[in-house]
This record gives structure tokens, sequence and C-alpha cells, in this order.
């Protein structure tokens, strides 16, 4: 058994969902979780899974993933002993700090974090400790104090970068991505990439409020969109993303 989303779903606060024997898979379309969803599993390879309020005992998950292009958001609490699991490359998680004190695991490549409550200004430094297997990234904050957010496998703080969100957040993406900022073109513009033309083997991101024009002929080892960014490419221009492309904003092919 199993349950597919495609569509709308909402759970409304007094109601439930339980898959009895198998996973809940977000393909496209929006659900969003005000009661309580049960289930061995929890699949976001499309659209958005929203959980509206503190995780319970109720949302008896066993694992949840992230696929490309998927979006799960935490409003409220998630406790310690949660996993969340970028299945693949190319998700979006979307949490608040301190309420999220669950691990992440498999993040990094195009795989974006959404610290929705922290805006970028508000943090004046990070730093990471930890080993081979987990460690902690410390968000240090104005005014003094911290949030933590802990993370399953082998990183430095080298591997993070820090963005506005736009929205009064703050967006984590991998360092080795390249960043375009501003609004021009793909080439004639070079100087809104922050490390130069990406080529087939660079990643990279666009932005909020950034807008970028492919005109020419270009490539990119795999390119995402962020929320309120955008990219066009024109008429008789070749865009080649060599991984995945990941839309979260607005992509326009003329």
């Amino acid at each position: 058994g199993g349950v597919d989303n495609r569509g709308a779903l909402r759970i409304g606060a007094a109601g439930s969902l339980s898959v009895q024997s198998g996973a809940f898979v977000q393909v496209a379309g929006t659900t969003t979780v005000s009661g309580s969803l049960s289930a061995e599993s929890v699949a976001v390879n499309g659209g958005k899974l929203e959980f509206a309020s503190d995780l319970s005992t109720a949302d008896a998950i066993g694992a949840f993933n992230i696929g490309v292009g998927g979006d799960l958001a935490f409003d409220g609490a998630v406790q310690s002993n949660r996993t969340v699991t970028f299945a693949k490359s190319g998700g979006l998680l979307e949490l608040s700090a301190p309420a999220f004190a669950g691990a992440i695991a498999g993040w990094g490549g195009q795989s974006v974090i959404d610290v929705k409550n922290l805006k970028r200004s508000a943090i004046i430094g990070y730093t990471y400790a930890g080993d081979a297997s987990s460690g902690t990234l410390t968000l240090k904050l104005a005014g003094g104090g911290s949030d933590k957010l802990r993370f399953t496998g082998a990183y430095l703080r080298g591997n993070f970068r820090l963005l506005d969100d736009g929205q009064n957040g703050t967006y984590i993406v991998s360092a080795g991505l390249d960043v375009w900022s501003g609004v021009g073109d793909w080439d004639a513009d070079a100087g809104n990439w922050g490390d130069g033309v990406p080529n087939a083997g660079k990643g990279a991101v666009v932005t909020p409020n950034a807008s970028l024009t492919a005109s020419g002929v270009d490539e990119v080892g795999a390119l995402t969109v962020l929320r309120n960014g955008s990219l066009t490419a024109a008429n008789g221009s070749q865009l080649t993303a060599h991984g995945a492309l990941v839309n979260h904003g607005l992509a326009i092919f003329q």
C-alpha cells in the first residue's frame, strides 16, 4: 500500500491520515498537515509537503526523504530523534531554528536548506564542529546567542555558504556552487557570477530577486533557481544543464 499525492491535500488540525503499510509520497502539488500523518516513510519527490504545526508522537513516520525538486517544510518543532535525508541532490528543506532539533543527512550539491525565521543580516558568523560521521553547524546571532543545526556526514565550515532568501530568512547552500546575483546576461554580465561563468563541471544557483538570461551557447553542471529568482533561456539560445535543473522560482524557455 501507500499514498501518492499529485494534487492538493489538506489534513486539518483535528484530522489524521494513516498509511497502514507503505510510504506517503509527494509527487506534485501541495500537502498541508495541521493534524497528524503516519506512514512507514515520507518521500517528497516533487511539489511541497508542509507540516504546519509541531510534529508529535502521533506523526508516526519512520523516515523523511527529499528528492530532486521536492520541498519539505516544517513550520514548528521537530524532535531530536528525527532525521531528514536528502535522498538526491536538488531538494529543499524549510525549517525554523532552534525549533528544528532533528538531524540532516545527505546535504550537498544542489540541495538547499532555508532557515525561514533567521534573517541573513541577523547571522554574524558561523562555525562547524564534527567528525567523519556527524557534526553541528552553529549560527552566531547578532546581539548574542546562537542556533544550531545537526548534520550527519563529514563536513567542514568551508562547505557552507549563507544567502539571503528574500523572505526574511537564510538559505544554506553548498559553497562549491557558483552564485548568480543581480540582473543581466549569462556571458555579457559575467561579473554577476560569484566564481566566474560556470562550465559543465560547476553547479550554480540563481539567488532570490535575481534575473538571469541565457542568450548564447552556455552550459552548467547543474542549476537551481531559488524562490523569487528567475531564469530566461532566450529564443535561439542553447543552455545545457549536465545535471539537474531545479526551479523554485520562475524559468522561461522562449
